[in-house]
């Protein structure tokens, strides 16, 4: 079936050959290499970083794990990932402007934090050979009905964004998501533990917990990140630097998947669909990778994350040296305050409208 997709496929190769598109055709500009080097070179790294991450995988399954004990078959891919973070957020300090490089770390270590416990997917789905009196749904309502309200509430909680939490501080918009994931790592921990049963019904703990707060969170937690980087960013390569944001998140994503992977046999949670099961200490696993680490993030807001406002203007996150810093700046490169030189540009904007 792939190859008859890709045969049918194959069409759109056509024009695109042929030079019938509209768009002119592009060179490479080494002049605009040379003017955003370190960009490049950082998105690159990313990029190997993220292939020698999947060599990991499979080097530690099929060559290091058959030789270590089962429960601690995941503590070689936890090194790595140890030595890969930190490795990653050098180069990103190394290569990126310093206020820049602050919030890329803060949103990679947000996303390499939360642990993905990935048997998750099989308890809900699991029947009474594996979990006796387990959740049992249907994959019907997982993938259909839970997935519908996931897209409606990602659509809504970016109203709810630019109405509730558009001027708010940087800081308490992080401290907010990441209070929420933790309520829904808590939350997945009440159905473990299985102490919604006579209560709520299981379907309605995975819509609520899994598909509505987790999906309104994510798209919360996200959207602050994007504005930073858009205050921060250089204007002549934004497309790099927001491609840059998005590879850090993703691989931190990654390496929150390989701390999975050592937590779940290190706890000897044992998951498959035909059985034998084990979720006795499932529980732990989601207290350690969904609560206390991602709660460790709140710490890092303070060193990484500038104490400035959504809605500030650029200028209040740069001084004339460019050297930045996480503490309130109160001056810009002007001296004007942070709300004045905001308030001007507002001012500015409807002049020119008015004039228009």
């Amino acid at each position: 079936l792939f190859f008859v997709g890709a045969m049918m496929a194959a069409h759109v190769l056509v024009p695109l050959c042929y030079g019938c598109l509209d768009e002119s055709r592009s060179t490479v500009v080494s002049q605009t290499y040379e003017e955003h080097r370190d960009l490049f070179d950082c998105t690159l790294c990313v990029a190997v970083a993220a292939v020698l991450n999947v060599a990991a995988n499979i080097i530690n399954r099929e060559v290091i794990a058959p030789h270590v004990p089962e429960h601690l078959s995941g503590i070689p891919l936890l090194c790595w990932s140890i030595l890969i973070a930190i490795a990653m957020v050098g180069l990103i300090f190394r290569k990126l402007d310093r206020l820049l490089a602050k919030a890329t770390t803060y949103l990679f270590l947000t996303s390499a934090l939360y642990v993905s416990i990935y048997p998750m997917d099989t308890f809900w789905l699991a029947g009474e050979q594996c979990i006796p009196g387990g959740p049992n749904i249907s994959p019907t309502f997982k993938t259909a009905v839970a997935g519908t309200m996931s897209a409606v509430f990602g659509i809504l909680s970016t109203g709810l964004f630019q109405g509730l939490m558009s001027n708010w501080k940087f800081r308490p918009c992080f401290w907010l998501t990441t209070l929420v994931r933790c309520i829904v790592g808590l939350w997945d921990v009440v159905v473990v533990m299985r102490w919604n049963v006579g209560y709520i019904p299981d379907e309605v703990m995975f819509l609520v917990g899994g598909s509505i707060i987790e999906t309104v969170v994510l798209q919360l937690d996200h959207m602050p990140g994007v504005v930073l980087t858009s205050k921060l960013c250089d204007r002549t390569a934004a497309a790099s630097t927001f491609a840059i944001l998005a590879a850090c998140q993703n691989f931190g994503s990654s390496l929150a998947t390989n701390l999975g992977s050592t937590l779940i046999p290190l706890f000897n949670v044992q998951l498959k669909d035909d059985g034998p099961c084990n979720i006795t200490y499932l529980w732990a696993v989601h207290v350690l990778g969904q609560f206390a680490l991602p709660l460790v993030t709140v710490i890092f807001t303070f060193i990484l994350i500038p104490d400035a406002r959504m809605s500030d203007g650029e200028e209040c996150f740069r001084d004339s040296n460019r050297v930045h810093t996480a503490e309130p700046v109160e001056l810009n490169p002007n001296g004007v305050s942070c709300k004045q030189a905001t308030a001007e540009s507002v001012d500015a904007t409807e002049a020119a409208a008015s004039e228009v």
